[in-house]
């Protein structure tokens, strides 16, 4: 420090006033040290409430979340039971599609088979009625061809041996041609 400033000649009185002054000092440092401090605190504390309002914000948050997050992970078990259960029955579905439809080929190329087939026996049996009806027609022919030749040959046999025998001439009973009886 600096040497005192001497009043009146009287160093009691100018160490004193030092004193004074240095304890003035030392309140004018202390209430700055304490409106420092106090700002510093109360800066602290609303800087504690900001982050208590933003920690319970972020817990309500992550609470929210967790609660949310639980919930997806049950729709997600549900979904993946579902889907398992989806593909089985695409599976199977498949599968019966699979067989469904090598049986409809095999009833595809039987149905062919026949339809070919019937159209073959189609024709011959439309070929083989015809043939039928040519061979009735035929034999209609024939027939009628026959009983032609045969009246003609009756025909002729009675007037051939008609005039040879008299009516007198022969057993009653006996008819005229090769001496067979009517009887027979």
């Amino acid at each position: 420090m600096a040497a005192a400033p001497v009043f009146d000649g009287s160093a009691r009185l100018s160490s004193e006033l030092q004193q004074e002054e240095a304890f003035i000092a030392q309140r004018r440092d202390l209430h700055n040290q304490l409106r420092n401090s106090e700002a510093a605190e109360a800066a602290a504390a609303q800087d504690l409430m900001n982050n208590q309002q933003a920690t319970q914000q972020a817990v309500a948050t992550a609470t929210e979340q967790a609660r949310r997050a639980a919930a997806a992970e049950q729709i997600y078990a549900r979904a993946t039971e579902e889907y398992r259960q989806a593909d089985a029955a695409a599976k199977a579905t498949a599968a019966a599609a699979a067989e469904a439809k090598s049986i409809f080929d095999r009833a595809a190329a039987a149905f062919a088979k026949a339809e070919e087939v019937c159209k073959a026996e189609t024709s011959a049996a439309q070929q083989t009625a015809e043939a039928a009806r040519a061979a009735e027609a035929a034999l209609a022919q024939a027939a009628a061809t026959e009983q032609g030749t045969a009246t003609q040959l009756s025909s002729l046999q009675a007037n051939a041996l008609g005039p040879v025998y008299g009516s007198g001439y022969g057993a009653s009973g006996v008819s005229r041609g090769y001496g067979y009886g009517s009887y027979y």
